[in-house]
């Protein structure tokens, strides 16, 4: 970890060995919000840090008093990992079927019934979904209070999203761990919903910065805030929040059904009896919350970073042809008790696809035996991993805030 003070005194901490290993777009961005008058403490930068285009950099954790930043959370509100490690022998995805291996029967029937990309669900079979319809009840006032408001579109989808994978970096992946036994790992978020409420209060927030005099504030860096304890800032926070659900019934949704498909394959094609969940986890990484750092309150806002108190169970993603690991916390107040939430991108989409070839990928991932589940495979070199950090070093420079405790193989991966 090295560290960069800016004009104000503000610290930022960055979990980097030197500090040729971050890009000059990211320390912009991240002096940009070092900036902020009220940035308090320090700013942390995660190893996996890359910069955005909006002045917050993923992987960035900044802590403010009285204060909430939409766009420091991101569009993709909620977006996170669910990760489930069961008792089932690896061997069992090498198990002939009808549609070739378990692992290629699998990664077909899941795709048969999991949206993927921009594709929406049919709202009437969310329709009766108790923990949704529970998020729309915990607005005070229930769900009469949200009608003819501006987010009123916003809670109509949150039946459309709920067990959508979406496309981009979003995955599941069925793994290998060190023990040789098949966990299940998923990366997705809001979608939709946490988009729209993002753009509300961004667009709100602008117009009130500008109300109240501070445009030049404003326009430099891209981040209009609103105050804590406004009406609007209250409003903001009831909104994040549901988006969060909505997110994380998302992961817990798709997870049920590729623990159903999974059931019902080794049902049908092995003799595997005893199934068995060993570790479960559902994590967010872009959201913020009001927390206790070195005996004094923050709201925390975490940008493609994980909290990773002591103890605390954390999966991090790698790409899709590599590793992932299974961490434990350390509770490292100097990251506000972040870590990282990935392996961090060394190319943007735009320079994957213009370095990598669709055929370099698919050779790839044969040449590591890995199944891959995509409808349209012309923008996988989007996710190819040399267009990655390496997780291992990833992992390894911030070993101050994290312990490893398993690392999983990627075996197949279905992608939007």
């Amino acid at each position: 970890m090295f560290n960069i003070r800016n004009e104000r005194g503000v610290d930022i901490k960055v979990w980097l060995e030197r500090s040729m290993q971050i890009e000059d777009t990211t320390l912009e961005e991240a002096f940009a919000i070092a900036d902020l008058p009220f940035a308090k403490s320090h700013i942390a930068l995660m190893a996996d840090c890359h910069a955005t285009g909006f002045k917050m950099p993923v992987g960035g954790v900044i802590a403010t008093e009285d204060v909430i930043i939409p766009a420091a959370v991101s569009s993709d509100i909620g977006c996170g990992v669910a990760f489930k490690q069961t008792n089932l022998p690896i061997e069992v995805l090498d198990v002939k079927t009808g549609s070739g291996s378990l692992a290629q029967q699998l990664v077909g029937s899941i795709m048969r019934d999991l949206p993927t990309g921009f594709e929406h669900k049919d709202p009437e079979l969310n329709k009766d979904n108790m923990r949704i319809l529970n998020a729309i009840h915990d607005f005070d006032g229930g769900p009469g209070a949200i009608e003819n408001t501006p987010l009123e579109d916003a809670v109509k989808e949150s039946f459309e999203v709920v067990g959508t994978l979406g496309g981009g970096n979003h995955f599941l992946e069925l793994q290998e761990n060190k023990d040789g036994k098949l966990g299940i790992m998923l990366h997705t978020g809001s979608r939709n919903v946490g988009a729209k409420v993002n753009k509300h209060f961004s667009n709100l927030a602008k117009k009130l910065n500008k109300k109240w005099y501070v445009d030049v504030l404003s326009d430099n860096v891209n981040l209009p805030f609103l105050p804590l304890y406004s009406e609007e800032g209250q409003d903001y926070l009831k909104w994040m929040n549901f988006a969060l659900e909505i997110a994380e019934i998302n992961r817990e949704e798709i997870m049920k059904l590729a623990e159903k498909k999974l059931l019902k394959s080794i049902t049908k094609y092995t003799d595997f009896d005893g199934y068995d969940v060993e570790t479960d986890v559902n994590v967010h990484h872009n959201y913020a919350a009001y927390e206790n750092i070195d005996r004094k309150n923050y709201m925390v806002h975490r940008k493609g970073a994980v909290r990773a108190r002591k103890g605390e169970i954390i999966p991090i993603p790698g790409s899709m042809s590599t590793y992932s690991y299974i961490c434990e916390g350390l509770g490292n107040e100097d990251s506000f008790k972040s870590c990282s939430h990935g392996a961090g991108r060394t190319h943007t989409r735009t320079a994957a696809r213009e370095e990598f070839t669709v055929q370099e990928v698919i050779e790839d991932l044969k040449a590591n035996n890995i199944v891959l589940g995509k409808e349209n495979k012309q923008d996988i070199t989007e996710e190819y991993k040399g267009a990655y950090k390496d997780i291992h070093n990833v992992i390894d420079q911030q070993s101050d805030l994290i312990k490893p405790i398993d690392k999983m193989k990627t075996r197949a991966v279905i992608k939007g």
